[in-house]
């Protein structure tokens, strides 16, 4: 069990290194000003209305950083998913795959609609990286002040 728990810390100390990557990368890409916004008066309405006018997109490493943080911290419920099972078998390997279930969180729970029909965790773990990459972008102005 030692091994495991050592495998678990790794993996989750690896996400935390990712993720001081991850927000230095963001910081970059929002030095760039990346995105632009006017304001128009609509005389009709008597109101203001914004709108982009400029949405440069999000840089490809930062999607695949997201996804490395994520698949980082996914792995270890995979690996205490299957400790439980083992447990309970009283040590006996069991003869199906075992591994945290996300995939029906990601198709009922994405702002992005159904993701494909993926068959690994790894690419579950690739689109709920590009999802997170997406939706941080998006909202960055709300998390980060950006």
């Amino acid at each position: 069990m030692s091994d495991v728990l050592d495998r678990i810390r790794a993996k989750i100390t690896r996400a935390q290194q990712h993720l001081e990557g991850f927000r230095l990368r963001l910081d970059a890409f929002y030095a760039s000003k990346p995105y632009t916004v006017d304001i128009k008066e609509d005389p009709a309405v008597g109101k203001r209305v914004y709108y982009v006018t400029k949405a440069d997109p999000v840089p490809l490493d930062l999607e695949t950083i997201a996804a490395d943080v994520i698949q980082n911290l996914r792995s270890p419920l995979d690996q205490i998913a299957y400790q439980l099972v083992l447990a309970a078998r009283g040590g006996v390997a069991p003869d199906w795959p075992v591994y945290y279930p996300i995939r029906g969180l990601v198709k009922t729970h994405s702002p992005f609609g159904a993701p494909p029909d993926m068959k690994t965790v790894e690419q579950d773990a690739a689109y709920a990286g590009r999802l997170v990459a997406r939706t941080i972008a998006r909202r960055s102005h709300i998390l980060f002040g950006g």
